[in-house]
């Protein structure tokens, strides 16, 4: 009788066994979908490129900046995340075909390394934005 009980406990062991592996396999199965699923969701956006809209009360203008182009003094409202985020480029984005005026909208393109998430919220945070957008891949790279 104590065998029979011995492989009742060896059958319960590999049944309990084969279902966890089968609990994992599914789990792993579901992540695997999600971050190809994330990464479907990032992958629809340019990296390192963000658009802001400046709020339009404030009057704010800000000039374009390159980063291979030495500047004199401190660039104006974006100065301290120049360097934190790689700022390669800052440039006003060309004024609205329908009215010909020009539009508070601005393009940021960063270093693709850097948290875009982050850099969202630190924009987010200034007084002079309004909202900032990440770049789809259907709107062409400026």
């Amino acid at each position: 009788m104590k065998q029979l009980s011995s492989a009742k406990y060896l059958l319960f062991a590999i049944v309990i066994t084969s279902l966890f592996s089968c609990g994992a396999s599914k789990k792993n199965n579901s992540t695997s979908v999600q971050s190809s699923e994330t990464t479907e969701a990032e992958s629809a956006y340019h990296q390192g490129q963000l658009t802001i809209l400046v709020k339009q009360g404030n009057k704010v203008v800000l000039p374009d900046y390159d980063h291979a182009t030495p500047m004199l003094g401190k660039y104006p409202h974006l100065g301290d995340f120049l360097k934190p985020f790689g700022i390669k480029r800052i440039h006003r984005l060309s004024p609205d075909p329908n009215s010909g005026e020009l539009t508070g909208f601005y393009r940021i393109q960063f270093d693709e390394s850097k948290s875009m998430e982050d850099f969202i919220k630190a924009l987010e945070g200034l007084d002079i934005v309004e909202k900032v957008e990440k770049v789809a891949i259907n709107e062409p790279k400026k």
